[in-house]
C-alpha cells in the first residue's frame, strides 16, 4: 500500500518535472552575469594565455578541488596544472575552455553552479579534441571579487550533454 501512495505521488509531480525539463532556461541574474564577467571569463582568458598566476588568482586562498583522485588544496592543484600548461607550450598545443550551466543559485555573496566545461587542446598541426567535464563550483565574494571556494569535478560525458545546456 505504501509503495502505491509513493507512485502516486510521483505520477502527479511527473508532469510538473517534465514541464520544468522543456521549460526555456530563463536569463541569468545580474549576480550570474557578474560571475560570468568577473570569474568564468578571466578563467577562460587564463587558459588561452597559458597564464597560471591569472587563473590561480581566480581561486580564494583556501579553495579545494574535488576530483575522482582526491580532494586537493589549490596550491598544489595549481601546480600541478601549471606544470600541464609549460608541457603544453613545449608542444606547441594551444587550449579554450568554454562553460555552461544547468543550476546556477546565487545571492550577492554566495553561489553555487553546476554545470559543463568544454576543454579543448589544438596540437601544432591544427587538430583539436575536445572534453566535456561536468563541474559544480561553490563560489564566494571575498575581497569584492567572485572567488572559487571549492570546485568539483566529475568524470567526463558527452558533447550531447554539453549540447543540451544553456549557450
Amino acid at each position: 500500500m505504501k509503495s502505491i501512495a509513493i507512485l502516486a505521488a510521483f505520477l502527479h509531480v511527473l508532469p510538473t518535472m517534465a514541464h520544468a525539463q522543456n521549460a526555456a532556461p530563463a536569463s541569468p541574474s545580474a549576480t550570474s552575469r557578474a560571475i560570468d564577467a568577473e570569474l568564468w571569463s578571466v578563467v577562460s582568458a587564463t587558459v588561452v594565455r597559458a597564464d597560471i598566476k591569472a587563473m590561480a588568482a581566480t581561486y580564494h586562498p583556501d579553495a579545494v578541488v574535488v576530483s575522482g583522485k582526491g580532494t586537493f588544496p589549490i596550491r598544489s592543484q595549481i601546480a600541478t596544472w601549471g606544470a600541464g600548461m609549460v608541457a603544453a607550450q613545449k608542444r606547441r598545443e594551444r587550449a579554450t575552455v568554454e562553460f555552461r550551466f544547468s543550476e546556477r543559485r546565487d545571492d550577492t555573496t554566495t553561489a553555487f553552479e553546476i554545470g559543463i566545461f568544454k576543454y579543448t587542446v589544438t596540437d601544432s598541426a591544427g587538430t583539436s579534441v575536445s572534453q566535456y567535464v561536468p563541474l559544480e563550483a561553490l563560489l564566494v565574494q571575498w575581497h569584492g571579487k567572485w572567488r572559487t571556494l571549492m570546485e568539483r569535478q566529475l568524470p567526463a560525458v558527452t558533447v550531447a550533454e554539453w549540447d543540451r545546456l544553456p549557450h
